[in-house]
């Protein structure tokens, strides 16, 4: 059998939007099977065990996540202006539709969950915090107040915010609470200074 890039897509796809809205444990390869009009064989077939699946889908949306930070930075502006595009990031995740992040779903499983898997979620999240503490390490340079002390705490409590805001958002159904705590966070450094 020769394995065809999109359906394995199209599985990663459908289970994305399972992690996000039902969580991790919440589906099984049955629903994934349905949704796409083909049989569990052929989904093990590309992801013997939902942990394989989990991995792999995790890995394309850290990826992804990457390449959208990649973008920020060619596309340049101030801090402020980066990190608005960062939070946007989130909020594109959230949508309409009170979709979640998949790290954050997928971290709520983590005592059940194997080890790699774990490191996936973790490793988004380093990845986000130390973006963001580079911002801030280079507005300094630009000669905006940037307290060196405090550079590490924003970046974590950003990302911290930021992630649970969509599940407090979600649990009220209300985009505007992850929308208020994006713009607190961006407060931090409105006109150049960021204040703990």
């Amino acid at each position: 059998m020769i394995r065809d890039q999109n359906t394995a897509e199209k599985i990663m796809d459908v289970a994305q939007y399972l992690v996000q809205t039902r969580g991790y444990h919440a589906f099984s390869y049955r629903d994934i099977s349905e949704q796409i009009g083909i049989k569990t064989a052929s989904i093990h077939y590309y992801y013997p065990t939902k942990p394989d699946l989990a991995k792999a889908l995790l890995r394309r949306i850290r990826g992804m996540f990457e390449e959208a930070l990649e973008a920020i930075d060619t596309g340049g502006g101030d801090a402020k202006t980066r990190l608005r595009k960062f939070t946007e990031i989130f909020l594109d995740t959230y949508g309409d539709d009170g979709r979640l992040c998949p790290f954050c779903m997928i971290a709520t499983t983590q005592e059940t969950i194997p080890q790699d898997v774990q490191e996936e979620v973790r490793s988004f999240w380093r990845k986000g915090e130390e973006w963001v503490k580079h911002v801030l390490e280079e507005a300094e340079e630009l000669e905006e107040t940037v307290p060196a002390e405090s550079r590490e705490l924003i970046s974590r409590v950003m990302v911290s915010s930021l992630e649970g805001a969509m599940v407090v958002a979600k649990a009220f159904n209300d985009r505007k609470r992850l929308e208020d705590t994006a713009d607190f966070m961006l407060s931090l450094v409105e006109g150049g200074e960021i204040t703990t």
